[in-house]
């Protein structure tokens, strides 16, 4: 048996222990910013930096010439038993676009493990190798025969939407199957969410958006790796056309083609 604890917020001790016994600290990522508005608003509030000197770039790539994103608006909503089907018919139809070459990134196992159980027997007679994480391969083997084997789809959850570099033609395709949002269960979670209302804060907006945000622009990062990469995202929940809060991750996504479809 294991007990395990983790300090709900960080600002104070990396204020206290960090950066308030330095002169300088260089703080970069290419998934700080949250939104073209909001900027670096969030991660600072989360380190604990009150005063700084700011600056968001651009990116090297041509998002707009090099990335299309779909977005389908009349699936199921996620939350529903009805999406099963309807996002397993739709990965289909994306993975055929683009002949395999695509990471389908999953929010849970137990989605994960219900897809590929749908589709697996029709991915072998489309000629698609698939891989799911969790099963007989470590990722970092997972990942050699998916660059070796042109034409491959992965099934991955959370250590897939970040840190995973695969440039070239073995991935042209990211599939998002439900957004990032944090589980409300988890302890951690848990925590921040009863801190923040206890002070009065609205958790959803300032903690639920900014973290979905971040997580969503860690896995649409992983299709462009280099000036040459070229491919699609498809977004297949709905949620990002059909409610008022789906503007935010749209704005936190780098500027390119969008196609919306059924």
């Amino acid at each position: 048996m294991f007990l395990k604890s983790a300090p709900i917020k960080v600002d104070k001790l990396l204020k206290e222990l960090l950066f308030d016994r330095i002169k300088t600290a260089v703080l970069t990522s290419a998934t700080m910013a949250t939104s073209t508005t909001d900027g670096l608003k969030y991660i600072k509030e989360t380190v604990g930096l009150d005063s700084t000197k700011d600056l968001v770039l651009g990116s090297p790539f041509d998002y707009q010439k090099q990335v299309k994103l779909y977005i389908t608006k009349n699936t199921p909503d996620p939350r529903t038993d009805k999406f099963e089907e309807a996002a397993g018919n739709k990965i289909l139809k994306y993975l055929d676009i683009t002949k395999g070459r695509a990471f389908v990134l999953f929010t849970s196992y137990y989605l994960m493990n219900k897809i590929h159980e749908r589709l697996a027997p029709k991915l072998e007679q489309m000629g698609i190798p698939v891989y799911i994480q969790g099963r007989d391969l470590p990722r970092h083997q997972m990942l050699e025969q998916f660059k070796n084997r042109i034409g491959s789809v992965i099934f991955g959850a959370d250590s897939f939407w970040q840190g995973v570099d695969v440039p070239g033609e073995a991935l042209e395709n990211i599939i998002i199957t439900k957004l990032p949002f944090p589980v409300p269960s988890e302890p951690i979670v848990e925590a921040k969410i009863e801190d923040m209302e206890r002070r009065g804060i609205d958790s959803f907006q300032n903690y639920f958006i900014p973290e979905t945000a971040l997580k969503l622009r860690q896995g649409f990062g992983r299709l462009i790796r280099a000036k040459t990469d070229k491919g699609i995202v498809v977004i297949l929940d709905s949620r990002v056309l059909n409610k008022g809060y789906g503007k935010s991750f749209l704005d936190a996504l780098p500027k390119c083609q969008i196609i919306v479809e059924d």
